[in-house]
């Protein structure tokens, strides 16, 4: 089963020749220059998809068998393509890279990232001699890291920008699982190999995670540890310590509460006496834990404060700095003036110049178009004056007609018209 999921798996490795040809063993370069490239090439990008996909940041070469070990077989050409990597500084021994700049915890980093026994000599290792324990040899894929190590820091400073944490609190936070936590804990060896964390043991020679603090700088600006941070810290734990400490001490008197009650029950009046005696002095240390507390809040508050007034005073001078460099560029009431008198004449000559555009190009084009209007206007009144539905003019010249036409009717009779009916031999006389 390969270590890649299936969606990110390259389509080189999913040919069955072309994977073959992936774990055979690996040619001179002289001999077969494309053999070799393809190899080296490919086998980088899966070590690299490998390492990213599981959130592996660091492996050996016995490791890397393993992972890309396919029906019993395992690549065989592994051990060349890491030695190339290493040439290229695309990957690092973890003993280099936990060594990269002066650290007050580097005895914390060997005792807990280092899993081999820390034998290797830098020079050894930059010697490559080989060693018994070469397989075994932890590298670090620095380009995945310094990756991954980024979004966390993004996701980290959103919520505890500029604020110290130790380790164990961080990796209660994100739930990191126990088996995760070496990667985890590498993630921020590379942010503060390039300055963009700061870290510091609190007690030497000591790999607990509680005694590693570390500082979530800005992303974009890098502040050491200070005392002032030490400080805010270790009210938050003294704060810590006493919210515990006062829950514990509470329980106790509503314990002694109630074994009073059960005396009473039982009629041992002295026992109940002394557990309520008991109560009470646990409920004086509550009260002035408690007070304790109150001030740790007061003071953890004014700090915040103070913290806030200075960010935003920083802001100010910010602002400030901005304005005299603009004032200084020579922006003044003068010259806003003169640049608005310019804006409203060069706003008058494009106008003028868009008038122009719009005029037309040939002086007799409105002669042209009145002559082409009176031809439609003769055509349309030709058509009205030929439609069947006549118009008012015409109604007018009709009347007109009529009164001049002259009809020859026969006059009317003087005598009584006499009418036949032809059916019953009637007749009838009409006057």
């Amino acid at each position: 089963m390969t270590p890649i999921p299936e969606e990110k798996l390259p389509e080189f490795f999913k040919d069955v020749a072309r994977k073959n040809v992936l774990y055979a063993p690996l040619r001179s370069k002289t001999v077969n220059p494309i053999d070799w490239n393809f190899k080296i090439t490919s086998w980088k990008q899966l070590i690299n998809l490998y390492c990213s996909s599981n959130k592996v940041f660091c492996f050996s070469l016995e490791s890397l068998k393993v992972a890309f070990q396919d029906n019993g077989r395992t690549p065989s050409c592994l051990e060349e393509v890491l030695e190339n990597m290493l040439q290229n500084k695309e990957i690092e021994p973890l003993v280099i890279f936990i060594e990269k700049k002066p650290k007050t915890w580097i005895e914390w980093a060997k005792k807990s990232l280092i899993s081999v026994p820390f034998t290797w000599s830098l020079n050894k290792m930059k010697n490559f001699i080989i060693s018994p324990d070469l397989n075994k040899l932890e590298y670090v894929p620095l380009d995945v890291i310094h990756h991954e190590a980024d979004l966390l820091l993004k996701e980290l400073s959103i919520i505890h920008k500029n604020e110290v944490m130790s380790l164990a609190e961080l990796i209660q936070e994100r739930n990191i699982d126990v088996n995760k936590q070496r990667d985890f804990e590498i993630l921020f060896v590379s942010l503060y190999n390039r300055n963009k964390i700061d870290m510091l043991e609190t007690e030497e020679s000591s790999i607990k995670s509680e005694n590693l603090l570390i500082k979530i700088c800005d992303p974009k600006h890098y502040e050491p540890i200070s005392e002032v941070d030490l400080g805010i810290h270790t009210l938050k734990a003294n704060e810590k310590a006493l919210e515990k400490n006062i829950e514990f001490l509470t329980e106790s008197a509503n314990k002694c509460k109630d074994e009073a009650k059960a005396f009473i029950v039982k009629g041992q009046k002295q026992l109940a006496k002394a557990s309520l005696k008991k109560k009470h002095e646990i409920e004086l240390r509550i009260n002035k834990k408690a007070e304790t507390l109150y001030n740790l809040h007061t003071l953890w508050n004014k700090l915040q404060d103070m913290t806030l007034s200075e960010e935003v005073l920083d802001s100010y001078k910010k602002a400030l700095g901005a304005f005299e460099g603009t004032l200084n560029k020579g922006v003044n009431t003068d010259a806003i003036d003169d640049t608005m008198l310019k804006v409203a004449e060069m706003l008058e000559i494009q106008s003028d110049m868009e008038s122009a555009l719009g005029r037309s190009l040939l002086d007799n084009e409105d002669e042209d178009l009145e002559r082409e209007l009176e031809d439609l206007m003769e055509n349309d009144k030709f058509n009205n004056d030929n439609k069947g539905s006549p118009s008012r003019d015409n109604d007018e010249s009709l009347i007109e007609a009529m009164k001049t036409l002259e009809l020859n009717l026969p006059s009317v009779p003087s005598s009584p018209v006499i009418v036949h009916y032809s059916d019953q031999n009637m007749s009838k006389e009409v006057n």
